[in-house]
């Protein structure tokens, strides 16, 4: 958990507004000019969950742009390659289990969304061995403290009646309806799915909007319900829900990809209070574990000292290291940062190459500095 409208569109969780390009564009990166950018690229790498059966057209992939300093020497042979990639597979795996340690350990303090996270994790069988019953207990936890999407997957243990629950339709929906009017997008999904397999105009047209509200939200299977229903019309009758198993869906992003999204949860100030270091503590969780977009994010907190004490030169390395794998964010900024001469050596033609990169990945203002830069 990149590019254009398409990007942009299951990707931001909320506006992004930027300054136009012009004089003050070669200047120095600013807070401000941090910030938005940083809760866009937070959405970025978490909004692939929950994927349609049907698969929306894939997002165009940034182009790839050479890093000084940022590309590793090529291995001698194809025997000293795989032992690289080894050590590199071991390493990202050891530091996904040390994260994974203390997010349990944060779950059992009493962070809610951790108790989310960890209860996915059980669920699915991801970094630990699949227990339903110890999943809904997370999730339970979670929802007495406020997280929505676990209250809605409350209501899916009673829908389907796993992880001990009796199968209760009419207590999932109530669950649901709640979960729903706290702000989850899986919920909205699900609801909408029930009313649509009821196939009567009122019920389409409240589950179309429900659709729309998680797509707004960045739930990419709720816009491909929303594309099906463009194609085959609301004439047509459609169960979503058939077949679909929601486990598998759930198994579709990564831990790290929660972990960034709780980050950027925590810097919004969504789920709980706005807290500028723990969103910097789950980004380094995923980042360490090679999350590109948690790269890119811990690197705005270090550039501009939220949550962290600030230093520029961590925070271009962590740039290097996520524009070198294509993430638009990271390109983005480290462009910045080359058209400002800031930490690294002033470079107006990479700088020009990264904004074009990210431009072309769905990061408008970074088009717009291309375009700028171009016409120079």
């Amino acid at each position: 958990m990149k590019k254009t409208t398409q990007w942009i569109a299951a990707l931001l969780v909320m506006p992004v507004i930027l300054a136009a390009p012009g004089k003050a564009q070669a200047e120095k990166i600013s807070r401000d000019d941090v910030k938005p950018i940083a809760v866009a690229g937070a959405a970025a790498e978490a909004a692939g969950k929950m994927k349609p059966k049907a698969k929306p057209p894939a997002a165009p992939q940034a182009p790839k742009v050479d890093i000084p300093g940022a590309a590793q020497e090529k291995p001698a042979n194809k025997k000293a390659a795989q032992k690289a990639a080894k050590e590199k597979a071991e390493a990202v795996s050891q530091a996904a289990e040390e994260a994974f340690e203390q997010v349990a350990a944060m779950a059992e303090a009493g962070d809610i969304q951790a108790q989310y996270i960890l209860g996915i994790a059980y669920y699915t069988g991801r970094q630990a061995e699949p227990d339903e019953r110890a999943a809904v207990e997370w999730w339970r936890r979670a929802a007495i403290g406020g997280h929505p999407d676990a209250a809605a997957y409350l209501g899916l243990a009673y829908a389907e009646g796993f992880g001990g629950m009796p199968q209760n339709g009419t207590e999932a929906e109530r669950r649901y309806l709640r979960a729903e009017q706290d702000g989850s997008a899986l919920a909205n999904v699900l609801l909408g799915i029930d009313g649509y397999r009821k196939n009567t105009p009122a019920d389409k047209a409240a589950a179309i909007e429900r659709f729309r509200t998680a797509a707004k939200q960045g739930n990419t299977q709720a816009k491909g319900f929303l594309q099906m229903i463009e194609r085959r019309g609301t004439d047509a009758r459609q169960d979503f829900g058939k077949n679909l198993d929601w486990k598998k869906e759930s198994g579709k992003t990564s831990l790290t990809d929660l972990y960034t999204q709780a980050g950027t949860n925590a810097f919004q100030g969504n789920i709980a209070g706005q807290d500028y270091t723990a969103a910097a503590g789950w980004w380094e969780l995923a980042a360490q574990a090679d999350n590109a977009a948690a790269q890119a994010l811990l690197g705005t907190a270090y550039y501009t000292g939220r949550g962290v004490e600030q230093d520029e030169t961590k925070a271009v390395e962590l740039f290097k290291t996520a524009a070198a794998k294509n993430e638009p964010l990271a390109q983005y900024m480290l462009g910045k940062a080359y058209l400002a001469g800031n930490v690294v050596q002033r470079n107006k033609e990479l700088a020009l190459k990264l904004f074009r990169a990210a431009g072309e990945a769905g990061i408008a203002d970074a088009k717009r500095q291309a375009d700028w830069l171009e016409r120079g």
